[in-house]
């Protein structure tokens, strides 16, 4: 059967009818599951954005709450009068002034000032009484009687009062200047008997001015000498000292304390050179101050066909009028009062000085060299008593003369952390002519010639310690030093002693082997009241002491220390002769010379409690 065209679209339409209607339903289903993940998709995100509007709005809320209170409050306060502070206005308790830094300083326009000081309760025991304070006076270990006697002090005299003031008067250039005060000084009425009243006196008292572009630094006043150990370059204030409770500190110690004007240049705070004149002052052996002078004893003159001739030298004068000052002397400590002797001098003391900073490893190590010139000056008086010759008859002769002596000394020392932080090392050494009054021992510093002139003393001196920083709060340190000086005398035609119906020569000058020792050797008073002698001159002093500082407090109220030192101290004669009586070993007919070396010995305990305020 043939199917007709229109029968065969018929169908087509049916069937594509019938194929559309069959899958409509699945795909109706799949546009709906898409559409509803969407909505919810929506709904998740509108309430996400409505949680952070909520949050939005409470900030806002509590925003508009503080604005609200600020505006309350300026209402508050602008509705208020302003009053000024009343013209004193206490301070709250632990509150500082405005013009007090937070490390105790002052502030006062462009400067600043320092205070610093310490109160100090000291004691010194000593086995031999010296009648010294808390300063050691190492030439006064006694022999003879006096030796035989213990001595106990107590002392607030070290105690120190300090000022530093500083201003920068570009920023480049550093004015200063320092104070610093004891109470070792002594009045014509100071005593131990009743008051103790001591006197102030001057320690430092110098200004200086830095320039810093430059490296050169100029100090001016009265401070510690040049040949003083430094810790860091050449700069004041940073002198290091053997830290000793005793204010004479070590036998070995180069040190004065004098005016001076110092001239310094830095190169890179590594490289330092200084130089200064200082105050001269002379001491010397055998020297009586006046304007009259010391008798001097002579050579043979019988070459000059001259009989007889008197010496005398002006070698020291008594200080007159601003001059006049009083010191403890071997005998009075406490108050007994005696005229300063000012030795004649025209020439300042020059003093040249290199210091080195260097480093080896991880320890810093700090290096000096030092030389010394002195002048020594004196006048000299002569009168000749001139023989009979067919020529002349008996006449005397007389002359005077001024004569200038040349006195020097070299030197160096060193500072090392040998344990950085834990372990420091220090050592010095000076030798030279006529510097004895430079050394802690107070050697003289010279003697004097056949012809009357100052004759400078060979001496040698030397200093070495450790000091252990045990804990932050705790050092320990042990020092050794020793001063040695050489002799230097001449024979005379005085008469010696007689031994035997034998004259032996005299000698005249330091350290002459004639010099009465007798009383040296003997401890015991003489019974008849007889003075023995021990007329030798010193010829070495030396000391090895230890000791510890401890800070037992250290806060805002400042610091609190404690210390302790025991020093054992040997000063030894030069050999002499003297006269013992047969049987009693008192003053009497001469016997045999002596010729030991008399020593004493001295161990010396100390304490101090210190407190630092501003510290």
């Amino acid at each position: 059967m043939t199917i007709s065209a229109t029968t065969k679209r018929t169908l087509r339409y049916s069937l594509a009818a019938s194929l559309l209607l069959s899958c409509a339903p699945a795909a109706l289903h799949a546009e709906t599951s898409e559409k509803d993940a969407q909505i919810r998709k929506l709904e998740s995100m509108m309430l996400q954005m409505q949680s952070q509007i909520r949050s939005l709005k409470a900030a806002v809320g509590e925003t508009r709450a503080e604005n609200k209170r600020t505006r309350e409050k300026v209402r508050e306060v602008a509705s208020k009068g302003y009053a000024l502070p009343p013209p004193t206005m206490a301070i709250p308790a632990g509150a500082t002034p405005a013009f007090v830094t937070a490390d105790k300083k002052l502030q006062f326009g462009a400067l600043t000032i320092t205070p610093g000081g310490f109160v100090a309760m000291e004691s010194a025991f000593r086995t031999r009484t010296e009648q010294a304070d808390i300063a050691s006076q190492y030439q006064g270990i006694p022999f003879g009687p006096q030796a035989g006697t213990n001595e106990l002090r107590f002392s607030a005299r070290q105690s120190r009062a300090a000022l530093l003031v500083e201003g920068a008067i570009t920023p480049s250039v550093l004015a200063a200047g320092y104070g610093e005060f004891d109470f070792l000084g002594s009045g014509v009425t100071s005593n131990s008997n009743e008051s103790n009243s001591y006197v102030p006196r001057i320690r430092h008292l110098y200004g200086t001015l830095d320039f810093a572009d430059y490296g050169v630094h100029v100090l001016a006043g009265q401070t510690w000498s040049l040949a003083t150990l430094n810790s860091k370059g050449i700069t004041p204030r940073n002198e290091v000292t053997p830290p000793t409770i005793d204010a004479q500190y070590v036998p070995g110690f180069v040190w004065k304390r004098q005016p001076q004007i110092r001239l310094t240049k830095d190169f890179g705070q590594k490289l330092w050179l200084s130089l200064a004149a200082e105050a001269p002052q002379d001491t010397y052996t055998g020297c009586a101050p006046g304007v009259n002078g010391q008798a001097i004893a002579t050579r043979n003159t019988s070459q000059f066909n001259v009989t007889n001739r008197t010496q005398a030298t002006t070698c020291d004068l008594l200080g007159n009028n601003n001059l006049n000052g009083v010191v403890p002397t071997v005998g009075g400590v406490a108050g007994t009062s005696n005229t300063t002797a000012f030795s004649l001098n025209h020439v300042p003391d020059i003093i040249g000085k290199a210091a080195y900073e260097a480093k080896l490893a991880d320890r810093d190590v700090h290096l000096e060299g030092f030389g010394m010139y002195r002048d020594l000056y004196d006048r000299v008086s002569t009168v000749n008593t001139v023989a009979a010759t067919p020529a002349q008859p008996l006449h005397t002769t007389a002359a005077a003369s001024n004569f200038d002596s040349t006195g020097y000394g070299v030197g160096g020392s060193v500072i090392a952390a040998l344990l950085p932080k834990k372990l420091d090392f220090q050592a010095s050494v000076m030798t030279g002519r006529g510097i004895g009054s430079y050394g802690t021992a107070q050697f003289t510093d010279a003697t004097f010639s056949p012809n009357g002139q100052a004759s400078p003393l060979k001496e040698t001196m030397l200093l070495g310690g450790l000091t252990a920083h045990v804990t932050p709060a705790i050092d320990v340190y042990a020092f050794g030093g020793e001063e040695v000086v050489q002799p230097d005398y001449y024979r005379t035609t005085g008469n010696g002693f007689v031994a035997a119906g034998t004259q032996l020569p005299g000698y005249a000058g330091y350290g002459a082997p004639t010099a009465n020792n007798t009383g040296c050797f003997n401890t015991i008073a003489a019974t008849t009241f007889t003075n023995v002698g021990c007329a030798g001159n010193a010829k070495r002093v030396w000391q090895i002491t230890g000791g510890m500082w401890d800070k037992l407090y250290k806060g805002s109220f400042g610091e609190v220390r404690v210390g302790v030192q025991y020093s054992y101290t040997q000063r030894e004669l030069f050999a002499g002769s003297g006269s013992l009586a047969a049987g009693n070993g008192q003053a009497g007919a001469f016997q045999t010379p002596f010729r030991g070396s008399p020593h004493q010995n001295e161990n010396t305990i100390l304490t101090s409690l210190r407190y630092y305020p501003f510290q």
